[in-house]
């Protein structure tokens, strides 16, 4: 690998090169530095090869990121994709502004009330169905489901610590509940 500066002295530097003047520069957990490869690679597979260090942009990874957006990926995903490479171009001093990371508009894939009704229905006793309804009005774990008693809703609304955040919990539940 050439060092940042010496580019003349070889035809092309590429985004391959970047990243490993980036890894030994910050020096990266091995696991984060498999990732930024993982990251690269996906890069020159949708760029049809090496991506040169000066066409490795803003506005390439946001042609790249919006190719991503439009794809069936999860928005954590393309988030991380675009803290790996804004990293990258930050390293190389390549300010801009790169495109927000949106959810796709079937994020997260939410049961109908229908579906709901169904699952209900099947439902093998009265505490699994209020379980189930519970969890649907809440939002609420199933860690925290099965701890929750007829004590912690008092005058129709569930008031509740989630256990893993400890975040405070104040719901209205409905009557048939």
């Amino acid at each position: 690998m050439l060092p940042l500066g010496f580019e003349n002295q070889r035809a092309v530097v590429t985004a391959w090169d970047v990243l490993t003047d980036y890894t030994l520069t910050h020096e990266l957990r091995s696991s984060t530095a498999d990732y930024y490869r993982r990251v690269v690679s996906a890069l020159t597979t949708w760029f049809g090869g090496d991506v040169p260090r000066d066409a490795f942009t803003v506005e390439l990874v946001n042609r790249f990121l919006l190719f991503k957006q439009e794809s069936k990926l999860s928005s954590a995903y393309r988030k991380s994709l675009r803290n790996a490479l804004r990293a990258m171009l930050n390293h190389l001093g390549r300010e801009g502004k790169l495109r927000p990371v949106r959810l796709r508009l079937d994020d997260p894939d939410c049961w109908t009330p229908e579906e709901i009704q169904r699952l209900v229905d099947a439902s093998p006793n009265e505490l699994w169905r209020q379980r189930i309804e519970l969890a649907y009005y809440t939002g609420l774990s199933y860690g925290d489901l099965i701890l929750i008693t007829r004590a912690d809703i008092k005058g129709g609304v569930l008031h509740w610590l989630r256990q893993k955040t400890g975040e405070p919990v104040w719901v209205p539940i409905p009557d048939s509940l």
